[in-house]
């Protein structure tokens, strides 16, 4: 208490008037210094504590990291082990069988050689003294004999090829886990590290975090680069793909708008050409005619006609058949230039079956004659003794007889 009164009095007698220490913003500044240290000493603190408790976790993960190396090392030598182990106990068991099978068949061989050297000396002595009529019972028992040991010279060199197969197999089996342990001790692979035993002389970790590598993150950077770039490719050829496909539509779409109107205008001309007709007028029968018709049924009281009279329009059925020769002439020049395509679009509009190009081509022109000439007039030639037969259907030469 004694001494935070004495500081009270030291720093009130700073502030008292006179000693310079009255105006506030003095007092700020003091202050405002105070407090700067304070933070630059917490600051400093706080540091040292998250420095401390970085290096606390890096040395936890080292340590995770070098059990978790252990344990993979002793798992993978108990996998080699294991391995290796199997494989010895089968190339063994194959030796020992081998082995004693060569023992035996050389045993066997050794044998059968003497019995054939014994043989030898006997057929020597039995050629030089013996007769004929030996009988052939030891023969058969040789014969037998050298067959058998055939046999057992084949199983053997049956058993020498196994061996070789067997042992060819083993090294196979070697290099295959050689070639698997080199693989493994690869300094790429993912499981490099079980091989190589954790380090002694471990560093200390400086205070400061080291900062992240930038190679791998540029590395993925390009690679994505590249992959955006294969996509905008990709996108840019389905692009083009579809523009000349809807190109080439359009350009279809203008060819049938084409065809279409071309037929529309022959349409139009076809009609055009029949309303012409149409309106033309008959021929009209001459003056002197009619004078003659008057006279006679004035006479006789009929209007016989003396002259053969034709039913229908005859000065235009040779100007009808022109037109029509005419305009079967330019269908077929029409249709020489199309082809199939088009004679089957034109089909469709007409509605007519396609069967083949003559006969499709030619019923398209016959239905077109047709719809535009109508069915061909018949001319019947009329004698006087059908005159009052025509009388008396009012129809005569196209126009209406002299008593109506």
């Amino acid at each position: 208490m004694v001494a935070t009164s004495s500081a009270t009095t030291n720093t009130n007698r700073q502030y008292v008037k006179g000693s310079g220490w009255f105006h506030t913003n003095q007092r700020v500044a003091v202050l405002e210094e105070h407090v700067a240290l304070l933070k630059n000493w917490y600051d400093a603190e706080m540091a040292k504590l998250l420095a401390k408790r970085q290096e606390e976790e890096w040395l936890q993960k080292m340590q995770e990291e070098e059990e978790r190396r252990l344990k993979e090392k002793q798992e993978r030598e108990r996998f080699q082990k294991e391995l290796s182990d199997e494989w010895h106990a089968k190339f063994e068991s194959a030796c020992g069988a081998l082995r004693s099978n060569s023992n035996r068949v050389d045993h066997e061989l050794e044998k059968l050689k003497k019995q054939i050297e014994d043989l030898k000396i006997s057929q020597r002595q039995g050629t030089s003294g013996a007769s004929t009529s030996n009988p052939a019972i030891g023969n058969d028992a040789l014969l037998a004999r050298v067959l058998q040991e055939h046999e057992d010279l084949k199983s053997r060199f049956s058993l020498e090829v196994e061996l070789r197969t067997l042992k060819q197999s083993r090294e196979e089996a070697l290099q295959e886990v050689e070639t698997w342990k080199n693989e493994a001790l690869k300094s790429g692979n993912k499981r490099s590290r079980l091989a190589t035993s954790p380090s002694s002389g471990l560093k200390m970790p400086p205070t400061i975090t080291p900062a992240p590598r930038k190679e791998r993150s540029g590395a993925d950077a390009s690679k994505l680069q590249q992959l955006h770039n294969l996509e905008v490719d990709a996108l840019k050829g389905l692009r083009l793909q579809e523009m000349n496909w809807r190109r080439e539509a359009e350009q279809e779409n203008e060819r049938l708008k084409e065809r279409r109107a071309k037929v529309e205008r022959e349409n139009a001309k076809l009609k055009e050409e029949l309303a012409a007709r149409d309106k033309v007028k008959r021929t009209p029968v001459s003056s002197f005619r009619e004078r003659l018709d008057e006279a006679d049924t004035a006479v006789g009281g009929t209007s016989s006609k003396t002259t053969k009279k034709k039913r229908g329009v005859g000065g235009n059925d040779d100007g009808r058949d022109n037109d029509c020769d005419a305009f079967l002439r330019e269908a077929r020049k029409e249709f020489c230039n199309l082809k199939k395509d088009d004679v089957m679009e034109i089909c469709m509009k007409e509605g007519v079956k396609y069967t083949t190009l003559t006969e499709t081509v030619a019923e398209i022109i016959s239905k077109r004659a047709d719809r535009a000439f109508g069915k061909k007039a018949v001319v019947e030639e009329i004698s006087d003794d059908h005159s009052d037969d025509v009388q008396a259907d009012g129809k005569s030469d196209g126009r209406d007889s002299g008593t109506s």
